[in-house]
């Protein structure tokens, strides 16, 4: 039984490397970077007052679940109120998802070139690609009605992508040991 489950385990892993690494993949990786950038230009192009107004109706409904969860009873002024205190937040929070979400993608595409981008150069590679994206995208909202370009803004996207660079380094850890300790493990039931 043991044997079966680590035959098991060994081709599934081998067929995920042959996807992986297969050229399909990797074309895929690419257009997902596309289609990424495409989301953010189109959420950068929409005027200010859209822009705001999408962030206040996701403001109402984490003001909407949190009044659910803890019985608060707010008042609509008392919402409003809420609401005013953490749109920018939610603004700021948004643009980090989306940038954290752009480095993760990026980093998935640069496994194309792994031979030449070895070590901490993927990780720079997609975190530099964000850095500029953001600053593109500054630059593009200065040309929206009612939106402006801030470096601000670059450096909030700009961390987006670094805690999720963290977050993708603790995972890599997290796999490397489970496979090490797998590793292990049957080395010494053989």
């Amino acid at each position: 039984m043991k044997s079966n489950k680590k035959n098991l385990f060994a081709k599934i892993y081998e067929t995920l490397a042959k996807i992986r690494n297969s050229k399909e993949f990797k074309i895929a990786n690419i257009i997902l970077v596309m289609l990424w950038f495409v989301v953010i230009f189109s959420f950068s192009a929409q005027p200010g007052k859209k822009s705001s107004g999408l962030s206040g109706k996701v403001s109402y409904v984490l003001i909407d679940a949190y009044d659910t969860c803890t019985q608060s009873n707010f008042t609509n002024v008392e919402k409003e109120q809420i609401r005013q205190k953490i749109e920018f937040p939610v603004r700021k929070t948004a643009h980090m998802t989306e940038y954290g979400m752009l480095f993760c993608i990026v980093f998935g595409a640069t496994k194309m070139w792994e031979q030449a981008l070895k070590g901490k150069k993927r990780y720079i590679v997609a975190l530099v690609t964000v850095f500029l994206y953001a600053s593109s995208d500054e630059f593009h909202q200065l040309f929206v009605p009612g939106r402006s370009g801030e470096f601000r803004d670059v450096m909030v996207d700009t961390t987006g992508a670094i805690i999720a660079m963290c977050i993708v380094i603790l995972i890599k850890k997290c796999i490397s040991a489970k496979r090490q300790k797998y590793m292990m493990k049957n080395n010494e039931l053989q």
